[in-house]
């Protein structure tokens, strides 16, 4: 399937109660000493085609009739639960997302499905999501999740508050990259996409926006 599918940038702080890879989405970070959750958070090889990735094909089905070039490219995975994030096109429109889903024996029992549009003018589509960690009640998940549209880009350094910095490695044919805190609400402040040279090519500081 290709993979290439204005920064459209949507704070979905969303509060709802009611999976990266091997080689790609490789990621480093700075721990700020902060309150997450001692979970680890494992990259992981993508999962087979019947588990996570089918229940996101079965979501994106609901929704569109001409949905094509599904792409999975970021995958993590902590305390067995999924975090996947893909893109796709209908209609000659593009769309990027995640889905959070729980593996229980050879079933996945899905939580989250989110995708938003990308219109692909700026370099780097990207959005943060809060939610409830899935079956704890008073626990809550914050995710940013994006899309790159300028192949330039190699890395995308995220800020946190409290010090804490997150570097995603891209792949090669990488586009999609998905970024996971668990028991916290703390959203970026500011993120940078850099060239394999380190190059800066977009760069948004959240605080002054």
């Amino acid at each position: 399937m290709p993979k290439r599918p204005h920064l459209l940038l949507t704070m979905c702080l969303l509060l709802l109660l009611t999976a990266g890879c091997g080689e790609r989405g490789k990621s480093d970070s700075t721990p700020s000493g902060g309150t997450d959750y001692a979970a680890t958070v494992n990259e992981e090889d993508m999962p087979s085609a019947s588990s996570v990735q089918q229940l996101t094909e079965d979501c994106i089905g609901e929704r569109y009739d001409k949905a094509e070039n599904i792409t999975y490219e970021d995958y993590k995975n902590a305390d067995d639960i999924g975090y996947l994030a893909f893109s796709y096109d209908n209609d000659g429109a593009a769309y990027y997302g995640f889905t959070v889903a729980e593996q229980e024996g050879d079933r996945w029992k899905l939580y989250y499905f989110e995708d938003y549009p990308n219109d692909g003018e700026a370099p780097v589509a990207i959005t943060q999501f809060i939610g409830t960690y899935p079956g704890v009640e008073n626990m809550k998940l914050h995710i940013t999740a994006g899309r790159v549209n300028d192949e330039h880009i190699r890395n995308i350094v995220l800020y946190y508050p409290k010090a804490d910095i997150k570097v995603i490695y891209l792949d090669t044919d990488q586009r999609g990259f998905i970024d996971i805190k668990i028991n916290s609400v703390d959203s970026l402040t500011k993120i940078d996409c850099k060239s394999s040279t380190g190059k800066i090519i977009y760069s948004r500081d959240f605080d002054k926006s």
